[in-house]
């Protein structure tokens, strides 16, 4: 792997501006959130200090041009640090604002708890006391409107998710009543665009295949890889093999009208596997898109990840993804976009649960109960027929969510993260605050960074070819930069 090769990604001055940088063999690397910069040894030191004056001046306020023209900083390379400072303060800004903003909705999350016929040995869902008990539509109706109005307001598409500890389509009377209502209240508010998406086990009928295809947009199909995975990690409850049903299911979907997508858990079984698993599933199934996701540690997990299997399970990635004729995708990997832990009201998710409770954590997502008010942050009323949120309750999630652990605020990956969730909970009430340092927040980091260098490497090859290498300045976008300064960026080649 390429991180074999580099000196750590620290704070370039400050862990208040996000801009990092670090050592390679032939070059020198500045990250600063979805921007990755490469500079020649024999330009670094001018640009890394060119920087920090920069970053002074936005810390203090104090104007460092002239300093720098006196100091014998070129001209171009006062540009460059100017960009990039430019961007790590832009993206600083964006994360704020992103905490500062109240609870809006975009996405329904229907999680259900109807029925499921799987063993899987990694499952964090158990059937609460035997009880299994569906929806109402009036609860799902209610849902919808609250959730459309956002939308509305906020020029927005809205997101209608099934989903859950159980199997959506158990509920599948239910879900085709619901969604000529769905498509109704879109059409009272200006006609909101909406997007339906639902994950299933595959373990349904034909029948219930094809309706899915016809109705869903898009479909998240659980299939762990070739029938001797499958069959271990998601057997029937009896003990009886699943693969067939599975794999039966997933030819009907994706020769249907909706886009499939294929979800395999990786476990500590499976980690070298993972290429294995891609080509099974890109031959036997063809769906537009794979995932591959490690499986959450629980406590009834026959077989638990440790820190050591983390640059395991980033080599078996990456090695899938090279072989892969489809995108290749991981919830651990997320240098494209801002994000932080998969908290429901974090991400402008309005989740409701049977029994008329709106639930903040999807490991939370089975019937309502009272002694998991810390996650449960609204209630349906039935007399009303109106959903009652919590609001204190949703802003204190949101802030407790927004708060960087100690052990993280030098983290060059802490705007790509979950923060160790949903292993470590910022949230709950008896887990320590002070570190997330594990398996889950190791092979973020691991991923990132190698997604780091292998831009950086690229682009150094790129700079040698064109002769350039000991002048370079390149740059590699993986987020878009601040408006208007794309063009900027790309003038700037060399120092």
């Amino acid at each position: 792997m390429y991180q074999d090769n580099y000196s750590k990604l620290r704070p370039l001055l400050s862990s208040k501006i996000p801009l990092f940088h670090g050592k390679c063999h032939d070059f020198e690397i500045l990250y600063s959130p979805g921007q990755v910069f490469v500079v020649s040894h024999q330009r670094a030191n001018r640009l890394r200090y060119a920087c920090q004056r920069i970053l002074t001046s936005i810390l203090t306020s104090r104007n460092q041009h002239d300093t720098l023209i006196d100091a014998g900083i070129s001209k171009p390379i006062i540009r460059a640090a100017e960009l990039i400072c430019r961007h790590s303060k832009f993206i600083q800004k964006q994360v704020k604002a992103r905490h500062l903003t109240d609870f809006q909705p975009e996405c329904l999350m229907i999680l259900h708890n109807k029925g499921c016929e799987l063993a899987c040995t990694y499952c964090f869902a158990h059937p609460q006391n035997g009880k299994r008990i569906g929806f109402s539509l009036d609860e799902m109706a209610t849902a919808t409107k609250l959730v459309m109005k956002s939308c509305f307001r906020n020029k927005k598409c809205m997101q209608a998710v099934f989903h859950g500890s159980s199997e959506p389509m158990a509920e599948q009377a239910l879900i085709a009543e619901y969604l000529p209502v769905l498509e109704k209240t879109a059409s009272e508010y200006g006609s909101v665009a909406v997007k339906t998406y639902m994950a299933t086990n595959g373990i349904i009928s034909s029948d219930n295949a094809h309706w899915l295809s016809d109705n869903i947009d898009l479909v998240g199909l659980s299939l762990d890889g070739p029938p001797d995975i499958q069959n271990m990690q998601r057997p029937y409850r009896n003990g009886r093999p699943t693969s067939k049903i599975v794999e039966r299911t997933g030819h009907i979907l994706a020769k249907g009208p909706s886009v499939l997508h294929v979800r395999a858990t990786i476990t500590p079984d499976t980690n070298t596997r993972q290429a294995e698993i891609v080509k099974y599933i890109q031959n036997v199934i063809s769906p537009a898109a794979i995932r591959l996701e490690p499986a959450f540690n629980t406590n009834h997990s026959k077989a638990k990840w440790k820190g050591r299997d983390a640059k395991l399970f980033v080599k078996h990635f990456m090695k899938a993804r090279d072989i892969a004729e489809v995108p290749l995708h991981s919830s651990v990997c997320r240098p494209h976009e801002l994000y932080s832990t998969y908290c429901y009201v974090k991400n402008q998710t309005l989740a409701i649960v049977p029994g008329g409770g709106v639930t903040s954590c999807f490991k939370r997502s089975g019937i309502y109960q009272p002694e998991q008010s810390d996650w449960h942050v609204g209630m349906f009323n039935y007399k009303t027929m109106r959903y009652s949120l919590d609001t204190d309750r949703i802003s204190a999630i949101r802030n407790l969510c927004s708060t960087f652990p100690p052990s993280c605020v030098n983290c060059f990956n802490r705007f790509h993260c979950t923060l160790g969730c949903p292993d470590f909970c910022l949230i709950e009430p008896s887990e320590k605050k002070d570190s997330p340092a594990g398996f889950l927040c190791d092979v973020q980091r691991y991923m990132t960074l190698e997604i780091i260098l292998e831009a950086a490497y690229t682009l150094w090859e790129e700079a040698k070819r064109r002769g350039i290498s000991k002048s370079c300045f390149c740059r590699k976008p993986l987020l878009s930069p601040e408006p208007g300064t794309e063009s900027e960026f790309r003038e700037l080649t060399e120092l």
